[in-house]
């Protein structure tokens, strides 16, 4: 058995699933059997999830089944804009609670709906399913690349880059700036709130929102003004800083009462100058 001939290593999570959709009977009876023959004869406890076809959750197949420990989307490469965090959402509110993360959003250079014609997924594609994901409740993201799944060595409008040439394209590179601002603060305290968004916008420039006790992140994918409805967090009052996710670094803003509606207006705007608002808490 596979549980048997891996199951005492360290650095091992179980993926079920094959990234296809479930369509028969059987197709579930497999799954199933994988799991319960894992469980059985494996020497360590690990984490087992499943992966499902292109824009689905593993919720869609098995909402409540006790062997999955964290549940698993693929937003897919459909389109721009993709609402990657409506999955997040209906996932971080199912019962029983379970952890969940985009683990196949769309990838850096990765054709447009697969067609070449259609133009590439870039970096702010890219860091936009990100936070997007993170934000709204994903526990972790996955960044992915056309080129580096595949270990494309052969140049094509549809694999466009060797591998070695992806590790470092600029959305690769920025990942880093997402998971340094997470973890700048107390990570398990922290929560997706849309309330802090006193006015949202649809499609490319909605805008996601995550706290703590004493801290919130906003997310601008376009740099639009952000709309802030204050008096969530702790204190009287707040420091504001600005998070640039193409550089990782900061910009102070002020110190402001924290009551009311205010509105952040970011220096630049448009496609690729997305930004985060950081919001804390302080006793002035």
């Amino acid at each position: 058995m596979i549980g048997k001939r891996y199951g005492n290593r360290n650095n091992l999570i179980w993926v079920l699933g094959g990234d296809r959709t479930l369509m028969a009977y059987e197709h579930f009876q497999v799954n199933e059997a994988l799991a319960r023959g894992i469980m059985e004869t494996e020497g360590k406890k690990h984490l087992i999830t499943l992966h499902p076809g292109g824009y689905q959750s593993s919720t869609r197949y098995f909402p409540n089944a006790s062997w999955i420990n964290f549940h698993m989307i693929q937003s897919g490469h459909t389109c721009r804009n993709l609402k990657n965090y409506e999955f997040v959402q209906h996932d971080y509110g199912m019962i029983p609670i379970k952890p969940t993360l985009d683990a196949e959003p769309r990838y850096e250079d990765h054709p447009i709906d697969f067609k070449p014609e259609n133009g590439y997924f870039d970096q702010a594609d890219v860091r936009q399913a990100a936070y997007w994901n993170v934000f709204s409740g994903g526990f972790g993201h996955t960044y992915g690349h056309h080129s580096v799944w595949k270990m494309n060595r052969e140049f094509s409008a549809y694999f466009p880059l060797c591998w070695k040439d992806a590790l470092t394209r600029p959305g690769a590179e920025q990942m880093r700036h997402l998971k340094e601002l997470i973890l700048s603060k107390p990570f398990f305290e922290r929560i997706p709130d849309q309330s802090l968004v006193a006015e949202n916008y649809a499609g490319a420039n909605y805008i996601a929102a995550t706290r703590g006790s004493d801290y919130a992140f906003l997310y601008a994918p376009n740099g639009v003004d952000i709309k802030v409805r204050m008096g969530i967090l702790t204190e009287k009052t707040v420091k504001a800083e600005w998070f640039c996710p193409r550089t990782g670094s900061y910009e102070p803003i002020g110190i402001f009462p924290n009551e009311g509606v205010r509105v952040f207006s970011p220096k630049l705007r448009g496609r690729d100058c997305d930004i985060v608002l950081c919001l804390t808490s302080v006793n002035e």
